[in-house]
């Protein structure tokens, strides 16, 4: 018979005991302003093998490696497996146990098997979801900085535009990469979205605005 090493084991997470502890675990506060942030930026929701629930999968780039731990840390009560290299990509990833409470932001963020922009937007009135997706997705572009938006359709784009002026008060311009949009801050304005943000940035994220 052969003996299946113990750390080339598939973890059977449809046993009892991960029911149980799924029925134990609700979203916290700080976690849905992560994952409502996240989603906005890299993060995606990915389906379980028997096509029932989803679960949450985070990868950054090697340099970002503290900024994983950090994710991590605060879904560690749904994480069954530390962040690990994956050297592929050359990026740190972990994932979420599927869970039904994930499936409801799956409804609110795709459609189709693609990521859209929610038609409610009011959660990006908090700094915290805001931050989040700016540390994924944000940049600095001169004197300025952006919003990288490139997967949202022009429609959407323009709805985030609209969104900030009207909620920000940030002139935001759209400009054209690579056939899509990304979201512009001029420079005399950025101040308006450093100070929405607050102490929510992280200090490696700081140079993006500063």
């Amino acid at each position: 018979m052969t003996v299946i090493p113990r750390e080339l084991r598939k973890p059977n997470t449809n046993s009892a005991f991960h029911r149980a502890l799924r029925e134990s675990l609700f979203l916290s506060d700080i976690q849905k302003k992560l994952l409502l942030g996240s989603l906005m930026g890299d993060g995606c929701l990915i389906v379980n093998s028997s096509g029932t629930n989803y679960r949450l999968q985070v990868e950054h780039c090697a340099k970002q490696k503290d900024y994983v731990v950090w994710k991590y840390n605060v879904f560690k009560n749904f994480v069954l497996s530390k962040p690990a290299y994956q050297p592929r990509t050359c990026s740190w990833k972990f994932r979420t146990l599927s869970h039904i409470q994930f499936s409801e932001y799956h409804d609110m963020f795709y459609t189709q098997g693609r990521k859209i922009l929610p038609e409610n937007l009011d959660f990006l009135e908090d700094p915290l979801v805001c931050a989040v997706w700016f540390m994924d997705d944000g940049g600095k572009l001169g004197n300025g900085c952006l919003l990288n938006i490139q997967n949202f359709t022009d429609a959407e784009a323009y709805r985030l535009r609209v969104f900030f002026h009207e909620k920000f008060k940030i002139p935001a311009t759209l400009q054209r990469n690579k056939r899509h949009f990304r979201l512009y801050i001029p420079k005399h304005k950025r101040f308006l979205w450093d100070n929405f943000l607050g102490g929510n940035l992280r200090e490696e994220f700081r140079y993006k605005i500063s």
